[in-house]
């Protein structure tokens, strides 16, 4: 598990730096590194979001490997490619999983 802000922060730039060139990235995200107690003990808990008004990541790191958070990261980075080519409706509301999945 991974709780080293330092060490974490090597690999999202190490993957980033990768990925920029690779995709075209023209301009680098604001990324957040999110460390939530409840969300890390919650099974269907948040993995990553963007925001595109904002042009930022949120990665949830808490409890969770190295690898498995630089892939949240690499799904959050596609969805700012994305809206940086102009193919995300910025409007849309997007449903969270967790209600997918909810006693109703």
């Amino acid at each position: 598990m991974m709780e080293n802000n330092e060490e974490i922060k090597h690999f999202i730039k190490l993957f980033f730096n990768f990925a920029k060139e690779k995709l075209n990235i023209s301009s680098c995200p604001r990324v957040i590194l999110v460390y939530d107690d409840q969300n890390a003990k919650d099974f269907f808990g948040k993995t990553g979001s963007y925001d595109p008004k904002t042009q930022t990541i949120h990665v949830y790191v808490k409890d969770r490997h190295p690898k498995d958070i630089t892939r949240s990261f690499a799904h959050e980075l596609f969805h700012h490619k994305q809206n940086l080519d102009g193919k995300m409706d910025n409007n849309a509301q997007y449903e969270d999983r967790r209600t997918l999945f909810s006693k109703r």
